[in-house]
């Protein structure tokens, strides 16, 4: 599952993601709100969410999903400082932060890791 508000990145995800024979895209939203209705619905391996979006901010959101989701991992991938980031993140229950500067194997390949591994105590 993908939630971010900038349609361009979200294609980007998308495209990238698809390429990927074991890895499926079951949903996509714009804003927190969205993220925490389809993460319900869908029960996703992974969430990638951005935290910086209208509506309700990704921030607000990761708290929920955790709730709605238990077992969905979540990755943030920000264009902020992810110092700055993780730490606040993590707290919220984010269990990845990227960059979204990070190249694309390497998200690929921790989105991997992320969907196969154990569940963290949040």
């Amino acid at each position: 599952m993908i939630c971010d508000d900038q349609a361009p990145y979200r294609f980007y995800l998308r495209s990238l993601l698809e390429q990927e024979r074991d890895l499926e895209i079951v949903g996509e939203g714009w804003h927190g709100g969205q993220a925490i209705e389809r993460c319900r619905d869908l029960q996703p391996d992974v969430l990638v969410i951005d935290l910086d979006m209208p509506v309700m901010s990704g921030y607000t959101a990761l708290q929920r999903v955790r709730r709605v989701a238990p077992t969905t991992r979540i990755c943030v991938l920000t264009g902020n400082d992810v110092d700055l980031v993780a730490e606040a993140s993590s707290s919220l229950g984010a269990d990845r932060v990227f960059a979204k500067s990070t190249p694309p194997d390497e998200i690929v390949t921790a989105l991997r890791r992320l969907a196969s591994a154990p569940l963290a105590a949040h």
